[in-house]
């Protein structure tokens, strides 16, 4: 090897290491994939002593899943019924990495989170609603019990997914027999009465996906409380909601901001998760 070759071997060295460098960092450019999915979440206290409210998301590979419970108040340890039942559905998640049918995992997830409140109890009565989403392959399913409300925000319109299970279910449908006028059923004093919730031996009523949703994009899937849907109006969210580009995280402090700025006496425990889909 001449004296010239050697020379020029350092040099032709750190062309490689560089091109080398470079290459790299186009594959992990190419592999790595922007979320299809943006969450944000607010919380707030209200005009309660405590926090009873709880929820979370997780993602693996069988897709994504939020969870929201709010625990009853009128019952003693609403906080740790609501902890429970969110802990049991994150749990029941990580278990389960091959989830073929989805709704079958909601529903029964539901029964095993409601056995182990029971079960926890120990005769106390101990309560709380539950509402979960489950997306995969941008298809949306979910479970509900109780009064919390799943929205679709689409096209600046705010769709309700989620029938909310309480006592005006049942005036209702005495309105429709004849039994009772309109304005009685408007006006019924136990008319947001819970009639279904996770805390009871004999629970069952409960309503999932029977037709899953195809997200588009720029659609908003929301999770929330009944201290943000009481306190604020269809018209009030989706003039939160309609901004453009809004983001996941603004819409949620927006939405929260917006019910504690009206200082409500009665102002409920408050909680809103905002899923967007960004792509």
């Amino acid at each position: 090897m001449s004296f010239k070759t050697l020379t020029l071997l350092p040099a032709v060295i750190i062309v490689l290491i560089i091109l080398g460098l470079i290459i790299a960092r186009f594959i992990i450019k190419r592999k790595v994939k922007k979320p299809t999915l943006i969450v944000g979440f607010a919380q707030g206290l209200g005009k309660r002593e405590e926090q009873e409210d709880s929820f979370s998301t997780i993602e693996n590979e069988s897709g994504f899943l939020a969870v929201l419970a709010d625990g009853m108040g009128g019952f003693s340890l609403g906080k740790e019924a609501s902890e429970l039942v969110v802990k049991s559905f994150l749990g029941e998640f990580t278990k389960n990495y091959n989830i073929k049918s989805i709704n079958d995992f909601l529903v029964n997830t539901t029964h095993i989170s409601n056995y182990k409140l029971v079960e926890f109890a120990k005769g106390e009565n101990m309560g709380t609603t539950l509402i979960a989403t489950f997306i995969r392959d941008n298809i949306l399913y979910w479970v509900s019990v109780g009064d919390s409300q799943i929205y679709l925000y689409r096209n600046k319109e705010l769709h309700e997914i989620n029938p909310r299970h309480t006592f005006a279910i049942e005036l209702r449908k005495a309105c429709r027999k004849g039994e009772i006028s309109r304005e009685t059923a408007r006006n019924h004093p136990k008319r947001d009465r819970l009639i279904s919730y996770l805390g009871y031996r004999d629970f069952h009523l409960l309503d999932y996906s029977k037709t899953p949703i195809k997200l588009l994009k720029n659609d908003m899937v929301i999770l929330c409380s009944d201290g943000i849907y009481n306190s604020l109006s269809t018209y009030e969210l989706e003039d939160i909601l309609h901004k453009r580009k809004i983001k996941a995280a603004e819409a949620a402090a927006a939405i929260l901001d917006r019910v504690l700025s009206k200082n409500l006496n009665n102002q409920d425990n408050a909680t809103v998760l905002v899923i967007k889909k960004v792509k």
